[in-house]
């Protein structure tokens, strides 16, 4: 995170002296985007549609913002003129399958995954979404292939393959932690940890949940009636800390009121969400998405809570140094299967 940090800041310099740089600008949106600022990118790849109007790699660069803003259905128009600009652009295309999952276009997203593994066929990435997104639609077509492949990667270590994607593979659950460790350890690499910090001694414990899902969303219907019962517990003070905006349901008032806070971190850089969290003092943070999509490992990389704990949307092995403990019952992790 350092290095992209300071990769970030020397592009920053770059526009300054030269705003004319298109390619400098295209250059910073990826940056800002790396690093979590979503509103940032979005400004750098504005600027750079203003100096090249149409450009397929700043308006792939402003979608992408969108949809890191939550803003699906704009972020699938930019990511298709993109591609309408750049057909042959394997990157586009992938981005445009991630938009079109969030957008609740299934079968859009799996052609998106398909187009863009065929325009990079090596791409271990590109296989292992085509490859999940094809098992969830029973499309069967070239789908041997397409596990040999996938699997291949893991047992080579490739740290491309997502966990949550390799899930639905047949795969051994050493094979599973492979694939969970080896991309966890791509973060756990790049990004410094804060200060260490220790659970208080005394008072009320401060529990923080993390998650793009408090709203009208499976994790908001899941939890809200938990967390009203924990507000009820004096002991306990609970932080929830919002990945998504506020969609304005009923859901996301039930839990702004079952919170001792919600905190509204949507678009923020990873480092000020780590940030936040640590600056409210939380005890045990409970991460609700895991490898599940949506989330920000990056957050959890960094510590920002002394004990870190997985629930709820991933239900296997994080393989994350970061992660202390899994939330499950026996039939979602049987003792069986621990190692």
């Amino acid at each position: 995170m350092t290095n992209a940090l300071n990769e970030r800041d020397q592009l920053r310099n770059a526009v300054t002296r030269q705003p004319g740089d298109f390619i400098a600008w295209v250059m910073l949106a990826d940056a800002e985007l790396g690093i979590g600022d979503a509103r940032a990118g979005e400004t750098a790849a504005s600027r750079a549609l203003q100096l090249r109007p149409q450009h397929p790699e700043a308006l792939a660069r402003l979608g992408r913002a969108r949809w890191m803003q939550g803003r699906h259905d704009e972020a699938a128009a930019l990511l298709q003129l993109a591609c309408q600009c750049a057909p042959q652009h394997p990157g586009m295309a992938l981005w445009l399958g991630h938009v079109l999952e969030d957008a609740n276009q299934p079968e859009a997203a799996a052609d998106a995954y398909r187009r863009a593994h065929a325009l990079a066929p090596d791409e271990a990435y590109m296989a292992a979404q085509r490859l999940n997104w094809q098992r969830r639609l029973c499309d069967w077509r070239d789908i041997d292939a397409l596990s040999q492949q996938v699997r291949r990667a893991v047992v080579q270590g490739n740290p491309a393959v997502e966990p949550f994607a390799f899930l639905s593979e047949d795969a051994t659950t050493a094979e599973q932690l492979a694939c969970a460790r080896q991309r966890a350890g791509v973060l756990a690499q790049a990004i410094p940890r804060l200060p260490a910090t220790q659970m208080r001694a005394h008072g009320a414990l401060r529990v923080g949940f993390l998650s793009n899902g408090f709203g009208a969303h499976p994790t908001g219907l899941l939890t809200v009636a938990l967390l009203e019962q924990l507000h009820a517990q004096p002991q306990l003070q609970v932080h929830l800390f919002a990945l998504n905006r506020d969609d304005g349901s009923s859901i996301r008032q039930r839990l702004q009121a079952a919170a001792g806070q919600l905190h509204d971190v949507s678009g923020q850089p990873h480092a000020a969400i780590a940030q936040r969290i640590r600056n409210a003092g939380i005890d045990l943070l409970f991460d609700l998405r895991g490898w599940g999509g949506g989330g920000t490992p990056e957050v959890l990389a960094m510590r920002p809570a002394p004990l870190q704990l997985n629930w709820l949307a991933y239900p296997g092995t994080s393989g994350a140094p970061w992660i202390d403990y899994v939330v499950a019952d026996g039939f979602v992790l049987p003792s069986a299967l621990e190692s």
